[in-house]
């Protein structure tokens, strides 16, 4: 028996490749003869996964009026922000030749909402400022200005000192006199 073992062995060793070979043809009928089933096989495939129904789970007014929102753009193709994103090509040679004109804009829109500023009307002016902002982000003056209209608008309130107590019973120490 062992001597049968051992020259099955030796034809291995010496037909190697061949070997190899037909067990790689073997892998590629098993590949093959799968990817067939699969596509030619009469059973039907699941439908994909149903649309989840998240109101069922959260049943808040906050949660229908978001949903509403997001169903009023259902699509990002339906969306004008996005279309603009997807229009603007910084290689275009329009943009780059109209870019004066449009900083010119952006800093007449500035010194409107400057202008608004000065007069107390700072809603206004922050509206233009976050308009100027979302066309030119590293616009300084804007980014400054509109920090200070947010902060006269949400004042963050100062608390006022805790006053220390007095020792009881005792007089005060030379060093606060």
């Amino acid at each position: 028996m062992q001597e049968k073992l051992h020259t099955i062995i030796l034809w291995l060793k010496s037909h190697l490749d061949f070997v190899v070979l037909g067990i790689f043809v073997i892998f590629f009928l098993y590949i093959g003869g799968r990817i067939y089933v699969e596509f030619n096989s009469s059973t039907r495939q699941p439908d994909p996964l149903l649309p989840w129904n998240p109101p069922s789970l959260l049943p808040n007014e906050n949660f229908n009026k978001l949903k509403k929102m997001l169903e009023a753009n259902s699509t990002l193709e339906e969306d004008e922000r996005f279309i603009s994103l997807g229009k603007f090509n910084i290689f275009d040679y329009k943009i780059v030749r109209d870019l004066d004109t449009i900083r010119k804009e952006l800093k007449n829109k500035f010194e409107r909402a400057k202008k608004y500023y000065n007069e107390g009307n700072l809603k206004e002016a922050k509206k233009i400022l976050v308009e100027i902002l979302s066309a030119w982000p590293i616009h300084k003056p804007s980014q400054e200005l509109l920090a200070k209209i947010n902060a006269q608008l949400h004042p963050v309130p100062t608390p006022t000192p805790t006053p220390v107590p007095l020792p009881r019973g005792e007089a005060i120490p030379p060093e606060f006199r």
